[in-house]
């Protein structure tokens, strides 16, 4: 899962990290604000119950395409990924079990299927149990959301014929969420692969119709470049791509920019 935290004090960011076992080499983002406080955020090794948090207090957003063109656009919206017709291979003897090709699996959005229709599809509860469509009294296996491990065991007579598949959506991150259209926004990690200076100006809309949210620059630094919104309310003013955000920059050397922006809800 996606941890962050804030210390006055680069002993208490120390002291952080010796506790936890880490160095600064394990970190997503370390970077400082005006004020001194250092922030970073982590991912600490757990899995999340509720991947999908679009209803969760906060969360960490990023880029579904990058740039590789001066002044091209980057789409900063979410880091789910769509599945489709996965091929899990065959049952033996009414059993299959296997592993999916991504980890972090979305709660609620899993369904296994028999490719001729034989046997009942499968899908999956939210919790981890996987069980018979539309009956909530067959349960038929289990699901490990974090690694994408399960097991199906099929009933006697409603058997697989063909080969079993699976649609379901994943998390490149765990705990990775879409940003809400509602949100504040707390700190952006651009990662480039070129050097020197880096101009961007973040738009609330895809066709940068309006002014954009904040603009700035600075200068790459191993490849990255910290930004500290401080907690600045932002709103998708573009109505067909809800809870999007879009960052028009000119990269260095035109090398290939992707970025992640963290957010809290604002109450």
């Amino acid at each position: 899962m996606i941890r962050t935290a804030s210390f006055k004090s680069e002993t208490d960011l120390a002291r952080y990290l010796n506790a936890n076992g880490m160095d600064t080499k394990d970190l997503y983002s370390l970077f400082q604000n005006a004020s001194g406080w250092w922030s970073v955020f982590h991912e600490d090794g757990t899995g999340s119950r509720h991947i999908k948090s679009m209803g969760s207090a906060a969360g960490v957003s990023a880029a579904t395409d990058t740039v590789t063109t001066a002044g091209a656009l980057l789409t900063v919206g979410n880091l789910h990924q769509e599945v489709s017709a996965e091929d899990l291979g065959t049952a033996t003897g009414g059993v299959l079990n296997g592993t999916l090709a991504n980890v972090y699996v979305i709660p609620h959005e899993v369904r296994i299927y028999d490719s001729v229709g034989q046997a009942p599809a499968v899908v999956d509860d939210g919790l981890g149990g996987l069980w018979k469509e539309n009956d909530r009294t067959a349960r038929m296996g289990a699901i490990d959301y974090r690694t994408g491990v399960f097991e199906i065991q099929y009933p006697y007579g409603s058997r697989p014929a063909g080969t079993v598949l699976a649609d379901y959506e994943a998390s490149l991150l765990p705990d990775a969420a879409d940003l809400p259209t509602r949100a504040r926004l707390s700190a952006m990690v651009i990662t480039a692969a070129g050097t020197g200076t880096l101009s961007w100006a973040l738009y609330e809309d895809a066709a940068m119709a309006n002014a954009p949210l904040l603009v700035g620059s600075g200068a790459l630094v191993d490849g990255m470049l910290h930004y500290d919104f401080g907690g600045l309310l932002s709103c998708t003013l573009d109505l067909d791509n809800r809870g999007a955000r879009w960052l028009w920059i000119v990269p260095p050397d035109d090398g290939t920019v992707t970025a992640r922006i963290t957010w809290e809800r604002p109450y």
